[in-house]
């Protein structure tokens, strides 16, 4: 697994990509569950939080336990790849 940077909201948690059952590819706390949609916006202010009974973090996308996988390096946007990436 890989990691953008540490969760902004949770001192032991890392921000992930994760591909969600629709292939869009979001990203994800590994430890909090917050939600964001860019790289580029992750902070503390602008986290998602999908939680029951839809799991949603935005239109037509959900991230419903056993919906959802860890993304590996070749499923990134090709916009993400600007960014510095991490391996756990």
């Amino acid at each position: 697994m890989f990691w953008l940077t540490e969760c902004p909201n949770d001192d032991q948690g890392l921000v992930c990509p994760l591909v969600t059952a629709t292939g869009d590819v979001i990203l994800f706390c590994d430890s909090g569950g917050e939600a964001w949609l860019d790289p580029s916006t992750v902070s503390a202010e602008s986290a998602i939080y999908p939680w029951t009974p839809d799991w949603r973090v935005a239109d037509g996308i959900s991230v419903a336990p056993g919906t959802a996988r860890w993304a590996d390096r070749a499923e990134l946007p090709p916009a993400w790849s600007t960014f510095t990436w991490h391996e756990t």
